[in-house]
């Protein structure tokens, strides 16, 4: 039987508005707190723990435009993960730890879907999105030679931000065959830009 200790808690929420038939808009959210009390090499460690926070958010603004041959879609998009890792000395051979982890997503996108030419949806889009990890503290080794600690520091604090453009065509072709082109471009600030192709054929067996 494994007598780790873990604790989870949490809640979630999703809800939508729809004040008329031009837009309506949705909200996703989920917060996840957790323990874990983890084991050690050879036995149980009292004292090594894992403790992590996570947070999504998700919101959407969608209009229906034209009569609904013009869907623009305004969304933001959020996740959060804070977690520390923690294990106490009992003894000077035993190990000292005290680690902490950040990161954070961020997105934000316009995308717009145009249905006015039949058997045909067009898809265009702007995106932008921000990430960012931060991880520091230290690991002290136990003393099992009787020269001293061996200690290892952590401390990593890095970016980026990426840009994105996005077109999109899917044509009907008969009710069983589609065909779908698409061309993307990503501009990160940390490394060169890059320009993708994309050509599917979807074939749908009755």
């Amino acid at each position: 039987e494994d007598d780790d200790g873990y604790r989870n808690k949490g809640f979630s929420l999703n809800a939508g508005l729809t004040p008329s038939s031009l837009f309506e808009a949705n909200l996703a959210l989920r917060y996840i707190d957790s323990v874990n009390d983890i084991d050690g090499f050879q036995a149980d460690d009292v004292n090594a723990r894992n403790h992590q926070r996570q947070l999504f958010i998700n919101t959407e603004l969608k209009g229906f435009l034209f009569n609904r041959q013009w869907q623009p879609t305004l969304s933001y998009s959020q996740s959060n993960i804070d977690r520390q890792n923690k294990d106490d000395r009992l003894a000077i051979t035993d190990n000292l730890v005290r680690t902490f982890f950040d990161a954070k997503k961020e997105k934000f996108s316009f995308q717009n879907d145009f249905y006015f030419i039949p058997q045909n949806t067009l898809t265009i889009g702007y995106e932008i999105e921000n990430e960012r990890i931060n991880n520091r503290g230290f690991t002290s080794f136990g003393d099992t030679s009787g020269f001293g600690n061996f200690v290892i520091n952590q401390q990593t604090d890095t970016s980026r931000k990426t840009r994105a453009f996005f077109i999109q065509d899917q044509i009907t072709v008969t009710n069983q065959l589609s065909l779908t082109l698409g061309v993307r471009h990503d501009d990160p600030n940390d490394f060169d830009s890059e320009t993708t192709h994309r050509a599917s054929l979807l074939y749908a067996i009755n």
